[in-house]
């Protein structure tokens, strides 16, 4: 029967108020936290709480208390041998979660347990809602001495890698790898979910039972087992009593349901690929009860190239095994025929399998009066004879070869929720190998549905837009369509058959008699909703439904690097091709960025262009930012001004709603010696800051006097007119000038500090602005002279701050006590989370002019940055956008949204991500190189606050320079996209190596001449790299060099 097309329902309102809900509303949950695990690096007197302060063992951990929604992450890489026994609980909502961390070329982490009396368990569950994945499980306790304490089979029923004890429900194991665990996967909990997991190679005996080892081991009803892999998991002995000929007996499997404490019902197990086993499934030989009652089994679209039976039922009834694909030779001294089925009269069907048998291997050695129903099968005996044995086809039986096997038989296709298993339903192939290793399977960690839509050049989904008023909705659309088109080369008409993708954002008017969709709002929180086929992107806001659509895009393989600057020649973004189109996540996403406010400077503007800046905002909202900050006249130069750009950006970034924030140094665009056509200092100049000496000054630099209130009313009737003239503008930044000198006349002291000062005149215009501006923000800085908060005057909350560490040393993070400058700017930052009750977001310096275009990379660095601000109340983070050197910064830049929107992500995770997308086959070299940047520039550069090294760190650091350039040279080839990537690293390396050329000749005492002449160099370097996005060559004179290395001409 074709499902409900839901979104045709009334059920669609209740969707949109469960998405809203979600992204709007609060649930009085304590906040997630991350966990932080590494045996290698790891220290258990950290506090645990980001990689570079994770815990090194599972003792430690074990103190932990866990909550809903905490998040355990094992460093990859890591090694661990005991059990972690966990008793917490997690929610539905917020289920608590173990999984894995680091770059995806390291081993995922490993556990064990070599101790014999722990029953291999290296995880044990007791707790609600708890997922494990990514993980590694190996060598578990296989083999039981003769004279082990375990005595019974409750005993026995406690052996796993990972065991789910009867008290825990609803708990995942996703994605995890186990070799040569006797016992893999044991779950006596109800409500499991066994999925993606790769189970394999475990060949012992468990001696004193006479037992071979087994992959997953079910003691509970209501599970699923789903898309593993499990492969020889089998043991053959003389030791063993299981045979029906030769010495040796066999046993072992891939599933077995057991533990005769209660009975078994509800269990699905489908599309599992199961080979080399000694069986696929069976169900209970002796129990505690004599007969439990096991029933209600469904095993479908399973692949199974097995030894023994397919299903070995000693007990079960009202069973359904259908589109099995099933292959069956004689292989070992203990065949049992592909069914056999000992309850009588238990009414199990059999129906629409492929059963392939050869070596005369029987179908059916069912019990007789079994009452099995093998109906509408089709059997393909491989040397031309078909056994069927005690019971029959209903009908007579449909056979086949393999060169005519008939279509709606065996496993079916996922349609591309799984292609590594749709790539395995070939029994012809399958029965040509003895071999068949697909690996780990490729399913999600938080995977639960798929839907395809595209396929063959065909889009498979139609689009409904709920808000087709709304430019950045339509938009919105717009951008789904087109990218989905070039990655599946299908036009946007759907095929007869089609599901829908439904966008509906917060915040909209549907007409004069029509509630909001759901709680309005500004911010970016979205959800993915799947339901019935159709997808729902739900924003907070349209902005936010535009960020849902790329969110959608990236899950699908999307990646928007950078820009499309000119220098990237159209490498800025990854957009993968594929005839099959699909979906393949978690059923709900819920996407709340931690700080709201993420903001691109373009500040000094000294590479911006018209093209360069459309294709600046076009990334934007790509890569998570959402807001532009453009100088209202930067230094008062007419050069990088609002007003030159605001014809050709108004409309790109009304299209998607992206916050546009404009002011910046300083009070002088709005009051200062010029104005009136510089009459206004001769008729006033009351109104001007007055210097130590009693002079009043012309100079942008100083402040207006502030004592004079007919000057105040002045700057403010000013401000007043530039915004009715600018009515686009969201975000006023009233910044003082740069270097600001505050009025020292009698009237103004007695104000106080600067800050005092600053905050009194801030709180004036704020209030000035509030009822002609009702929806305008205001924003100053906490910076140099007004860092620390003032303590007469509280800055009005509505105001919002950009904390400004201009003198972090990089050498060290922002909360390292031991540094005096970060020291005094965390005291600061503190302060202002003590006596400020509004919005205080980071103004961050990860790419800064004064470095001249240094590669700084700071990946880890800028993470944990943002997860101490995050932690410490911070709103927002900014940075500066030049195009000149983006590539040289852009890993800061890819990086720093990501972490702000969420700051538990794993920066391993991400650089691989990225290095992959832009290197490809050259991902883990630049990964080193990467990595280089990231310990030597901060750390031995000349850059502000950071000390001149010896010349033994240089000589080393030179040579470790030197290998990686060796390294680059040798695999730069062409001009293939990978090649254009590796060569812009080259350049910055070159770069790098001249510095700390120029770093180690100051440090040996050398000449002044030597210095010059190694600046000229770096110079014409610069001149030579200009519009390759490693320099900006405006900003890279031999003055400007020499001044940060204290070098005169």
């Amino acid at each position: 029967m074709k499902p409900n097309r839901v979104f045709r329902s009334g059920f669609l309102p209740f969707l949109l108020v469960l998405a809203f809900c979600c992204l709007t509303g609060g649930n009085g949950m304590a906040a997630p936290r991350t966990f932080w695990v590494d045996s290698r690096m790891g220290d258990d007197l950290q506090n645990g709480t980001s990689p570079r302060c994770a815990w090194r063992t599972l003792e430690r951990l074990s103190c932990c208390s866990l909550q809903p929604g905490d998040v355990v992450s094992f460093a990859r890489g890591s090694r661990f041998d005991g059990c972690l026994d966990v008793h917490a609980s997690g929610s539905a909502v917020a289920p608590i979660r173990f999984t894995s961390y680091g770059c995806k070329h390291l081993p995922a982490p490993l556990f064990t347990n070599s101790d014999t009396a722990g029953f291999g368990n290296c995880i044990r569950l007791r707790g609600d809602y708890l997922h494990v994945g990514q993980l590694a499980f190996a060598h578990t306790l296989a083999e039981i001495p003769q004279q082990h304490r375990i005595a019974s089979f409750t005993d026995m029923w406690q052996l796993g890698a990972v065991v789910i004890d009867s008290s825990a429900r609803h708990c995942v194991i996703r994605g995890c790898e186990f070799t040569d665990c006797g016992v893999g996967i044991k779950s006596n909990g109800e409500y499991t979910l066994i999925e993606g997991n790769h189970l394999h190679d475990c060949t012992r005996v468990l001696k004193q039972w006479s037992w071979g080892p087994i992959a997953i081991w079910l003691g509970a009803d209501h599970q699923e087992v789903r898309y593993n892999v499990i492969r020889n998991y089998r043991a053959e002995d003389a030791s063993i009593v299981w045979k029906t000929a030769g010495l040796l007996g066999a046993d072992g499997g891939a599933v077995e349901i057991d533990d005769g404490r209660t009975p078994k019902h509800d269990i699905a197990i489908h599309h599992n690929f199961s080979q080399g086993n000694q069986g696929f499934l069976e169900v209970t030989y002796k129990d505690v009860v004599t007969a439990p009652d096991y029933g209600g089994l469904h095993i479908y679209d399973n692949i199974s190239d097995d030894y023994q039976s397919f299903a070995l039922l000693w007990h079960g009834r009202d069973c359904l095994f259908e589109h099995n694909t099933i292959i069956r030779r004689k292989r070992n001294g203990n065949e049992q025929g592909v069914f056999r089925i000992m309850q009588t009269a238990s009414a199990n069907t059999v129906w629409r399998n492929l059963i392939v048998t050869a070596d005369s291997v029987v179908v059916s050695r069912n019990r007789s009066g079994a009452g099995t129903e093998l109906r509408d099968n089709c059997y393909c005996p491989l040397g031309g004879r078909l056994r069927l044995g005690r019971e029959r086809e209903s009908g007579k039986p449909l056979t086949a070869s393999l060169a005519t096997l008939p279509a709606g038989y065996g496993a079916r296709s996922t349609d591309g929720r799984s292609l590594w298993f749709d790539r395995l339903c070939d029994a012809a192939a399958l029965t040509s190998c003895e071999s068949t290793d697909p690996g780990m399977p490729a399913i999600p960690e938080d995977e639960s549905v798929c839907v395809v839509l595209a396929r063959n050049g065909r889009m498979a989904v139609t689009f409904e837009n709920l808000a087709p008023q709304d430019t950045t909705v339509v938009y919105a659309c717009e951008q789904l369509k087109t990218y989905l088109t070039r990655m599946s080369g299908a036009d946007t008409v759907a095929s007869a058959v089609a599901g829908k993708i439904v966008l509906v954002a917060g915040g909209i008017s549907k007409g004069q008699n029509s509630p909001p969709l759901a709680n309005p709002g500004t911010g970016d929180s979205y959800s993915i909703t799947v339901s019935g086929g159709d997808i729902l992107l739900g924003g907070e806001s349209p902005r936010a439904l535009l960020c849902a659509v790329y969110g959608l895009l990236e899950r699908l393989g999307c990646c928007w690097l950078a820009p499309d600057y000119d220098f990237y020649e159209g490498a800025a973004e990854v957009v993968p091709e594929t005839k099959a189109l699909v979906y393949s996540g978690p059923e709900r996403v819920v996407v709340k960025p931690v700080l709201p406010s993420r903001k691109i400077y373009v500040e000094e503007g000294l590479s911006h262009d018209e093209r360069n800046l459309r294709q600046l905002v076009e990334w934007i909202p790509k890569a998570g930012y959402n807001t532009l900050v453009v100088p209202i006249d930067y230094q008062g130069k007419g050069r990088v001004m609002w007003d030159k750009m605001r014809n050709f950006l108004m409309p790109e970034l009304r299209r998607r709603s992206i916050t546009l924030e404009v002011g910046g140094h300083g009070y002088q665009n709005f009051l200062n010696a010029s104005s009136d056509g510089g009459a206004l200092f001769g008729v006033h100049p009351e109104w001007f800051g007055m210097d130590e000496q009693g002079e009043r000054r012309r100079e942008p630099r100083y402040v207006i006097c502030t004592s004079q209130s007919r000057a105040v009313e002045y700057l403010i009737d000013s401000v007043k007119g530039y915004l009715r003239a600018h009515p686009e503008i969201d975000t006023f930044a009233f910044w003082p000038p740069d270097g600001a000198k505050w009025c020292r006349c009698e009237a103004c002291r007695a104000f106080g500090s600067d800050s005092e000062k600053h905050v009194r005149l801030v709180n004036r215009v704020a209030e000035a602005l509030r009822e002609e501006f009702p929806h305008l923000r205001v924003e100053c800085l906490a910076y140099e002279v007004y860092l620390d908060p003032a303590r007469k005057n509280v800055l009005s909350p509505a105001v919002m701050v950009d904390f400004c560490p201009i003198d972090q040393c990089f050498e060290t993070q922002i909360d390292d006590a031991a540094n005096p400058k970060n020291r005094m700017y965390v005291t600061a930052f503190r302060q202002w989370r003590d006596r400020f009750d509004g919005q205080i977001n980071l103004y961050s310096y990860y790419r800064k002019y004064a470095w001249r275009s240094l590669p700084l990379v700071l990946p880890h660095y800028i993470a944990d940055d943002v997860r101490w601000y995050a932690a410490n109340g911070a709103s927002g983070v900014s940075i500066y956008g030049e195009p000149g050197d983006w590539a040289a910064y852009e890993v800061n830049h890819y990086l720093l949204a990501r972490v702000a929107a969420n700051p538990a992500l794993d920066v391993d995770s991400l650089l691989c991500g990225f290095t992959q997308a832009r290197y490809g086959r050259h991902a883990a070299f630049a990964r080193e190189v990467l990595d280089l940047f990231e310990r030597l520039p901060r750390c031995g550069a000349a850059i502000p606050n950071t000390t001149l090294k010896t010349v033994a760190e240089y000589d080393g650091w030179l040579a470790e320079i030197d290998a990686v350039a060796a390294g680059l040279a040798r695999r730069i080839r062409g001009n293939d996209t990978y090649s254009r990537a590796l060569r812009r690293l080259s350049l910055s390396l070159e770069y790098l190596r001249d510095e700390f050329t120029l770093c180690r000749l100051r440090a040996a005492g050398g000449s002044a001449k030597d210095a010059q002449d190694m600046i000229d160099r770096m110079v014409r370097w610069a001149d030579s790299c200009a519009d390759r996005g490693v320099v900006v060559t405006r900003n890279f004179t031999a003055s400007r060099l020499g001044w940060r290395h204290g070098i005169k001409r």
